[in-house]
């Protein structure tokens, strides 16, 4: 027994040619999905929060304020990690950050657009016109920024912009500890101001 359209058209023959549609058109779809979209499609926030701050303590010793809009706390499959996003309708509103040193004091102040921090790891991630104000008074700028918990050191791959007493330097790769006192940066050019003493 067949069943017909009013067509005259056998109904499964029609059945079939719209699943197989279907199916091309699924096909063509996946395809067009941008990976990172995917990824980010199968790996659902664990947490979910606006208008946060969170301290990050090391042994009963507070070492990070985190200050931000938007904070997302993802299960990824090596490791724990929170993403920390500025307001993107806001250009003063940025994530900020504060570092203090093994007695508690801060040591520097830090602003970027977005902030990665690998809890298993221990290390941080600033990235976007990433801005650093040390408590020596030195200013740092780079468009990527790590952080080491563990070590207390500073890396920036790629340029940097170092602002000191008396002298302006640029460069890239710089490697420093995270109250930007001892410093290494390659490849470097810049200005130094020699000041007289006065009478």
């Amino acid at each position: 027994m067949k069943w017909f359209h009013d067509s005259g058209t056998p109904l499964g023959v029609i059945v079939i040619f719209l699943a197989l549609g279907t199916f091309a058109a699924a096909c063509s779809r996946a395809a067009e999905v941008p990976t990172g979209q995917v990824e980010q499609a199968q790996r659902p926030a664990l947490q979910e929060s606006w208008d946060i701050v969170l301290n990050i303590s090391e042994a009963g010793v507070l070492r990070i304020r985190l200050t931000a809009w938007h904070m997302e706390r993802y299960d990824d499959p090596d490791s724990l990690f929170t993403l920390f996003e500025s307001n993107p309708d806001s250009a003063s509103d940025r994530v900020e950050a504060a570092f203090y040193d093994s007695s508690g004091a801060e040591n520097a102040s830090m602003t970027a657009e977005s902030v990665r921090f690998d809890e298993a790891g221990e290390r941080l991630v600033a990235t976007g016109d990433v801005h650093v104000s040390a408590s020596s008074g030195r200013l740092l700028e780079a468009e990527v920024l790590h952080w080491d918990q563990s070590r207390r050191r500073i890396t920036v791959p790629g340029f940097v912009y170092l602002k000191t007493d008396g002298e302006e330097i640029r460069g890239f790769d710089l490697e420093a500890d995270e109250d930007l006192d001892n410093y290494v940066i390659h490849r470097i050019t810049g200005t130094v101001v020699v000041r007289e003493d006065r009478e």
